[in-house]
């Protein structure tokens, strides 16, 4: 009997999106198939590869039920699947059930079930909310660092009405203070506190939670992680000065003279606090170490009984190294578990305030999802969960599993077990040694065990070991790598808890085999530079890192222009980058040194940010809202980019910087500046575009048509305020990029996101990284078995250094770099994999063995270069000649296939003939016949909305724009609310260290006897033990108001016993404040 759950192992090129579009086809065509798309469900990780798979699929429904020559390969599969699971039916009875399936799909497309693990995930929570006690009106929110940076913000903000807050908070800042000279905390608590949407915190249970929330026991356990410190380097020093007395009571020299550091200059460094590297590496250190009696008995004075004092005082050194390990370890793990303990406390309440902002805003961080679904989930045999999501699943289909975390599996394997049970048909496709997604959650192991834990079901595992990409000299290039990389890697930690290479490693199925046609052609091309560092002892070329960058980007310039010359198209090559942060010395070096016929194509060019377009119109914007003489440097940036590209003015640089900017900026920018700032914010951008002349840059539409785009979408969620929206450009949107098609030129891109990408010629210079790092996000860890003092608060963030490989952390510290090599050998697999054709690769070797220093330079020279053979200090290896000739691309005969052709596309803007515009708001508060209500009441509304003094400006300008205000009535109010600056009483009312609570109802529990309402006064405002309430009166004096505000402090007096409670009538026409006592 065949197996219906199925895992396929698939290496880099080995037809994995080939075999998931025959998997999902088969369940369509098979005779029992009934509506199976609306009943399958396939997963991945990213959008781009959920929409080629949904192509794909579509494609090749459509070629096998036209008979196209492009699906041949497809229908070969399908029929051999088919009859091997004993299905007799023929190629048209195929070819007809195909057809079939693409129509029900086509005609029934939002059922087609290909989507993210994301989408998933959110698709079921929308149908939890009730269940998870959500609003029905949830969104998922994708923006965690905004909503942090808000929360944070408020953290802060809140400190004058939470003793415990400002307690933990000062004692941070003191610690800061005397530890690292720091004051400023705000900046490394919002960088700490991305751990709150991470699996490691949101995993803790509440007991943890509540733990760390406890100030009284964090500070206990500081005190106490203090004195465990201090105790273990005391006793240090106390053991270094003993050991140190013995050694000078038999001995009259250095031991082994002045000049070379030795034991005794060793114990003297441990008592004056200082380093002792050096020591370690001195020979009369090792020597001592080696045979400590001998030297002693060389260098002291001799008697009868020398000798077994010599040997005992030698022992009695190498114990005192041990004891010292032990003391280092003790101090290290108190310093560490210490040194997280300020901010830990702060987590809790930062979590409690993202949760306050997303349901004010009625949305779900994306992050937590996984973590919300499990602990309903969880301890249930039989989850009513996947119920929710509409429809019955009988088949499920997960892509890129390597990359799953353990939380999103946690939620998955329950509906696979379910859907195991039922009968249903699973298919789980991945590969280890293309996990590179780790600090992201994902967990390799899990593919690694997944036939274990799913052995209940019998699984078929499969690998697929035939490598369809690229040409035969790549492919043994590669096999002749990775395995022997895999060991050396093996050799640095022989005793690690699992193995890289060998039959029982991670890389065991490394080894593909060639596709039968290349096999036997045995083309591709493989070229390797690998440049020793150059010293005086080596003899090799001393080089700058400057100079080393020339030799490497000189060399792929040469190599680019040759391949281009023989007629290898740009767009056939790429530069894969390990790290992002060297695409601008690439960029300045071809800017610099390239023929006008090599073009780069950068990711980073299709930025919005980087468009002129975009930046003419971004600059223009500021220009509404800064003053030039105290703000000049916007008016310099927009002329920057105006008067080369629409004046085409040849100013440099230095003559806009030191010139009148106003004398040049466009004169309507100036004299409708008023007029201008208060548009709609689309309406502004294409009046901008219109009337600057912009369509002279009409190559730059794309850019313009994505920024309109993006303000359109930023008008959804926020108010349409040129301040707030120019914020959130400098924040976030300036990073967004257009689609960016047919790209010509040479791509430059990182090596994360040319995975599930293929390219004819790659080019991967900067082939040197690091395998092992001690920076990064902190790991959360117990200290080891045997050591609980250290583990009081449950789990807790660890800083990445040396020190924790000297602590009670250390296993955690070395599982973390074992993890680190694998996921850095999985990044040098996915760049080198990414080639079909040509493979050209520059490194730098630092001279050492790989065991010695993890590098990738040592690896591949240890690999490649074994005998350390250099020339001018470079080795270089190649093997084949480089392919040039690229197949002609026939035109698609597969009307599912997309055949993008460019079409030029222009931008006109016209001029709006209405002037008049009325928010959806402003109607809710106007009504359709009533626009002419009182002004009292929508000065009531606009001064809610205003927290502190220092909402006042942006909170006018904000009803300004959305219709609430006419600029009159914008003037008018904001003149009367001047008295919030000269009036020291209405001053205090908003200051922004108060809370506030606004048009808030007061509940009364005898109001429904009265049959009245619950009381809203306008304004309560406390501090402290101290609340006053304030209502705004637009009209003249009534005897009722007393009577109200009176209503207001009796039921505040009831909430709050011991309370002062003061109550204030403002009439703010008159500028008049009337005292309300009870």
């Amino acid at each position: 009997m065949n197996s219906t759950l199925n895992i396929y192992k698939a290496s880099a090129g080995s037809g994995k999106t080939f075999t998931l579009t025959v998997e999902y086809i088969y369940l369509m065509v098979r005779p029992q198939a009934e509506e199976e798309y609306r009943h399958t469900l396939a997963v991945t990780f990213t959008n781009k590869a959920t929409a080629e798979m949904k192509d794909r699929i579509l494609q090749h429904l459509y070629g096998i039920w036209k008979a196209l020559p492009s699906s041949e390969d497809y229908v070969g599969k399908l029929m051999e699947k088919l009859h091997g699971e004993g299905t007799d039916m023929s190629v048209e009875q195929l070819r007809e059930r195909s057809g079939e399936a693409l129509s029900m799909i086509l005609h029934d497309y939002s059922n087609f079930r290909v989507e993210t693990i994301d989408s998933f995930f959110q698709s079921v929570l929308r149908s939890l909310a009730r269940e998870l006690g959500q609003s029905s009106k949830l969104q998922v929110d994708l923006k965690d660092g905004e909503v942090l940076e808000l929360a944070v913000d408020r953290l802060i903000d809140s400190l004058d009405l939470d003793n415990t807050l400002r307690k933990i908070v000062v004692q941070y800042v003191t610690d800061e203070l005397d530890e690292n000279g720091k004051w400023n905390i705000q900046a490394s608590i919002k960088d700490f506190a991305k751990c709150i949407f991470q699996e490691d915190f949101l995993g803790r249970s509440a007991e943890e939670r509540n733990t760390i929330s406890d100030y009284r026991k964090v500070r206990q356990f500081r005190t106490e992680m203090k004195k465990l410190m201090d105790d273990a380097k005391e006793e240090l020093k106390t053991q270094a000065e003993l050991m140190l007395k013995d050694i000078q009571s038999v001995c009259t020299t250095e031991l082994v003279g002045k000049k070379t550091p030795s034991p005794a200059t060793y114990l003297k460094n441990i008592l004056k606090g200082k380093d002792n590297n050096n020591v370690i590496k001195g020979k009369g250190y090792n020597a001592f170490l080696e045979d400590g009696s001998a030297l002693l008995l060389s260098k002291c004075k001799k008697d009868a009984g020398a000798c077994s004092i010599m040997h005992a005082l030698s022992d009695r050194f190498v114990q005192f190294l041990e004891k010292e390990a032990e003391l280092i370890r003790k101090a290290n793990t108190a310093i560490l578990a210490r040194n997280y303990t300020n901010q830990l406390q702060l987590l809790s309440r930062i979590d409690e305030i993202v949760r306050d902002i997303n349901e004010e805003r009625e949305t779900f961080p994306l992050s937590r999802t996984p973590t919300l679904l499990s602990r309903l989930i969880d301890g249930q045999d039989n989850p009513f969960v996947f119920e929710k999501i509409g429809t019955v699943l009988r088949n499920i289909m997960i892509d890129e599993f390597q990359d799953t975390s353990r939380l999103q599996w946690n939620n998955f394997r329950v509906l696979l077990f379910e859907n195991q049970s039922l009968g249903g048909t699973d298919l789980i496709v991945g590969d280890i040694k293309q996990s590179i997604y780790r600090w992201r959650g994902g967990e390799w192991s899990l593919l690694s065990n997944l036939a274990d834990s799913m052995r209940t079901w019998s699984p078929r595992t499969e690998t697929l070991d035939t490598n369809y990409r690229s040409e035969h000299r790549i492919i043994e290039f590669n096999n002749n790598l990775f395995p022997k990389a895999a060991l050396l890697l093996d050799n640095i930690a022989p005793g690690a808890r699992f193995r890289i290479g060998g039959e029982d490693g991670i890389y065991a199925d490394v080894i593909q085999k060639t596709s039968p046609g290349k096999a036997r052609d045995k083309k591709g091309f493989w070229s390797v530079s690998l440049r020793i560092k150059g010293s005086n002892k080596n003899g090799h070329p001393i080089l700058t890192k400057e100079e080393e960058r020339e030799w490497m980007y000189g060399d792929m310039l040469k190599q680019i222009c040759t391949l281009h010359e023989a007629g290898l198209p740009l767009e056939k090559m790429a530069i894969l980058l390990r790290k992002n942060n060297n695409t601008t010395s690439i960029l300045e070096y071809f800017e610099r040194n390239a023929p006008a016929n090599i073009r780069i194509a950068s990711d980073e060019a299709y930025l919005l940010g980087n468009s002129s377009i975009v930046m003419i119109l971004v600059s223009a914007m500021r220009i509404l809202i800064e003053d030039y003489e105290t703000k000049p440097l916007p008016f310099h940036l927009f002329l920057m980019h105006y008067m080369p590209r629409i004046r085409k003015t040849d100013l440099s640089m230095d003559d806009i910087m030191r010139t009148n900017a106003i004398d040049l900026i466009p004169e309507f920018l100036v004299a409708e500046r008023n007029r201008l700032k208060q548009m709609p914010l689309y309406e502004l951008v294409e009046e901008l575009y219109r009337r600057l002349d912009l369509k002279e840059l009409s190559e730059q539409e794309a850019y313009h048509y994505a920024f309109l785009d993006t303000v359109q979408t930023y008008l959804r969620d926020n108010p349409n305020d040129l301040h707030s929206f120019l914020n959130e450009w400098d924040s976030t949107l300036h990073n967004q990029a257009i689609p960016s098609g047919k790209q010509e030129g040479i791509r430059v891109l990182t090596i994360h996101k040319s995975k599930g990408l293929e390219f004819h010629t790659v080019l991967l210079p900067h082939c040197d990284w690091d395998l092992e790092k001690d920076m990064g996000d902190p790991l959360w860890c117990e200290a080891e078995e045997g050591h609980d003092e250290y583990n009081t608060l449950g789990r807790m963030p660890v800083a990445q250094t040396l020190a924790m490989s000297k602590s009670y952390y250390k296993e955690r510290y070395e599982e973390e770099h074992l993890q680190s090599r694998v996921d850095e050998l999985n990044a040098l697999y996915v760049a080198l994999t990414r080639a079909s054709c040509n493979m050209y690769i520059w490194s730098k070797h630092n001279g050492a063995h790989v065991e010695d220093t993890p590098k990738v330079g040592n690896l591949l020279n240890d690999c490649l270069n074994p005998n350390g053979e250099y020339i001018d200090g470079v080795w270089h290896g190649e093997e084949g000649t480089p392919i040039t000739q690229v197949k002609q691309e026939k035109a698609s005969d597969n009307r599912m296939q997309p055949d993008f052709q460019p079409h030029i596309v222009r931008m006109q803007s016209y001029k709006a003939r209405l002037n008049f515009r009325q928010s959806n708001e402003a109607k809710e508060m106007f009504g359709q016949s009533d626009v002419a209500r009182s002004l009292g009441v929508l000065y009531h509304n606009v001064m809610s909305e205003i927290k502190d003094s220092n909402d006042i400006e942006r909170t006018l300008r904000r009803n300004c724009m959305q219709g609430m205000l006419t600029q009159e009535q914008h003037d008018e109010l904001l003149g009367y609310l001047e008295q919030i600056k000269t009036n020291t009483l209405v001053a205090s009312w908003f200051d922004p260290a108060n809370r506030v609570f606004a048009e808030c109802e007061i509940l009364d529990p005898t109001a429904y006897k009265r049959n009245k309402r619950d009381q809203r006064p306008d304004r309560i405002v406390m501090k402290d033990k101290h609340i006053t309430v304030i209502d705004y009166k637009f009209g003249d004096e009534h005897d009722n108001y007393k009577g109200q505000v009176k209503n207001y402090m009796r039921l505040l007096k009831k909430l709050y016993p011991g309370y002062k409670i003061e109550g204030y009538l403002w009439y703010v026409y008159e500028n008049r404040i009337k005292p309300i006592t009870l």
